[in-house]
C-alpha cells in the first residue's frame, strides 16, 4: 500500500512539472474582458465559471465589466476560446482597501460618472477563479496577478495601492472543530477526577479569560469558567449577524466609549434588564472582537507542513503579499455567512516587498507579515 501512495506521488510530482512547461508564462497570453470586444461565449465561459462570487443577473455580468471594474484571464493558444483562470478588480478613489463587498459592488453605480471621479487610487481584486480544473500548482493565479498589476499600472498611474478583499472559506468550519475539542478535553479532565475550579485554571488557545467573560456578561454564553465551547458554537450557527449589524448601524462613538470602558468583569449585569436595542449593540461588539480574533488566530498561526492551513492565505501570502487587515459583516451573501460568518481579508501587494517575502515564504521558521490591523487583533487576543 506504501509502495502505491508513493507511485502516485511522483506521478503527481511528473504531471506538474509536464502542466508546467505545457502552461509556461512565455505560451500565455494576458488580456482584458471587456462586455464590447471581446466574444460573447468567452464571457458566458467567465459567468459560469465564477466561483468566488457567482452572478445574478445579467446587470451583474455587465456591471462586472464596467468602467470602475476589469477582469482579466490567461489564454493558452491551444484553449483561444477557454481562460484557463481569470481575476475580477474593482478600481476605488479612495486610499483605503476596501472593507466590504458591499463597498466592492458599489463602485459599479458610479460607471456612469466615472470620468467626473477623482482617479482611482486602489485597484481591489476581489475574485479569483480557475477555467480549467486540474490546474491548481502550475502557478498561473500568481502569473495572472503579478501580470494584471503590471497592465493596471501602466493604464492608470494614479493606482497606488493593490491589495485583495478575499474570503476565508473554511474558518466556520474550523472553529466548529476548534471548539468542539475544546469541549472535549474539558469533558476528559473532568472524567480524570479534576474538578471544575481547577479545569477552570486551564487557559485555552482560542480565547482568553477577558473574552470569555464578556461573552458570559453580555449574555451569549452560561458561564465563563469553565466556558460552555459547546453552548457557544450553538450561539454562533443561530445567531443573525445580518440583523446584528443592521442594528447596531444606530450606534454612536459615545455608546462605543461607555461600553468599551464598563468594566464590571467580576458579574454578570446585575442592573435592571437593558433595552433590547442596547443589548443587541453589545452582542454585536462582543461577536466582532471575538470573531476577528479567531479569524487573526486561525490566519497567522494555524499551519499545515509549515505552511498556512488557510488555502486562500497561503496563495496570496505565497505571492508575496501581507495579510493586511480583516473586516466582520464584509460577505453577508449566503455564502459569505455559511464559510465565515461574513468575514473577509485585505491581502496587501506591495511591489517593493513582494519578492522578499516571496523568497521568506520558502524559508524555515517563515512568519506570515501582516499589517496593523491584523496585528492588533493578534496582541488582543491576549492567549
Amino acid at each position: 500500500e506504501k509502495d502505491r501512495q508513493q507511485r502516485f506521488r511522483d506521478l503527481d510530482v511528473h504531471l506538474k512539472l509536464l502542466f508546467q512547461r505545457w502552461f509556461a508564462p512565455g505560451l500565455l497570453s494576458h488580456e482584458r474582458i471587456t462586455y464590447d470586444s471581446t466574444p460573447a461565449k468567452i464571457i458566458e465561459f467567465i459567468a459560469t465559471k465564477e466561483a468566488v462570487h457567482p452572478m445574478k443577473s445579467l446587470d451583474d455580468l455587465k456591471e462586472r465589466l464596467g468602467e470602475s471594474k476589469r477582469v482579466f484571464a490567461l489564454f493558452h493558444p491551444s484553449l483561444p476560446n477557454q481562460p484557463l483562470v481569470f481575476v475580477h478588480v474593482a478600481l476605488l478613489p479612495s486610499g483605503l482597501p476596501p472593507s466590504s463587498m458591499e463597498e466592492i459592488m458599489a463602485t459599479s453605480k458610479n460607471n456612469g460618472r466615472h470620468k467626473e471621479q477623482s482617479p482611482p487610487e486602489v485597484a481591489a481584486f476581489y475574485s479569483i477563479s480557475n477555467g480549467v480544473k486540474g490546474l491548481a500548482g502550475v502557478g498561473l493565479g500568481e502569473f495572472l496577478l503579478k501580470e494584471s498589476i503590471q497592465a493596471l499600472k501602466e493604464e492608470l498611474s494614479s493606482l497606488q495601492t493593490f491589495v485583495t478583499l478575499s474570503p476565508i472559506p473554511k474558518f466556520r468550519k474550523w472553529i466548529k472543530v476548534a471548539f468542539l475539542k475544546e469541549q472535549q478535553k474539558h469533558q476528559q479532565r473532568i472524567s480524570k477526577g479534576v474538578s471544575e475550579d481547577q479545569d477552570s485554571e486551564q487557559l485555552s488557545s482560542l480565547l482568553s479569560l477577558k473574552d470569555r467573560e464578556a461573552l458570559y456578561r453580555c449574555g451569549l454564553v452560561s458561564s465563563a469558567s469553565p466556558f460552555p465551547w459547546e453552548e457557544f458554537l450553538k450561539t454562533l450557527e443561530e445567531i443573525d449577524i445580518t440583523k446584528r449589524i443592521e442594528e447596531a448601524k444606530t450606534i454612536t462613538d459615545k455608546d462605543i466609549s461607555n461600553f468599551l470602558h464598563n468594566d464590571d468583569s467580576e458579574k454578570k449585569d446585575t442592573e435592571p434588564k437593558q433595552p433590547a436595542a442596547l443589548q443587541s449593540r453589545k452582542h454585536f461588539f462582543i461577536l466582532r472582537s471575538v470573531l476577528l480574533k479567531l479569524a487573526s488566530s486561525y490566519l497567522f498561526l494555524e499551519k499545515r507542513r509549515g505552511k498556512p492551513l488557510d488555502k486562500v492565505c497561503g496563495f496570496h501570502v505565497g505571492n508575496g503579499a501581507e495579510l493586511h487587515d480583516l473586516h466582520f459583516g464584509a460577505d453577508l451573501s449566503r455564502g459569505g455567512l455559511s464559510n465565515s460568518y461574513g468575514l473577509m481579508a485585505n491581502y496587501l501587494y506591495d511591489t517593493e516587498r513582494v519578492s522578499r517575502n516571496q523568497a521568506n515564504f520558502e524559508s524555515s521558521g517563515f512568519v506570515i507579515p501582516v499589517g496593523p490591523g491584523v496585528g492588533q487583533w493578534l496582541e488582543e487576543s491576549d492567549i
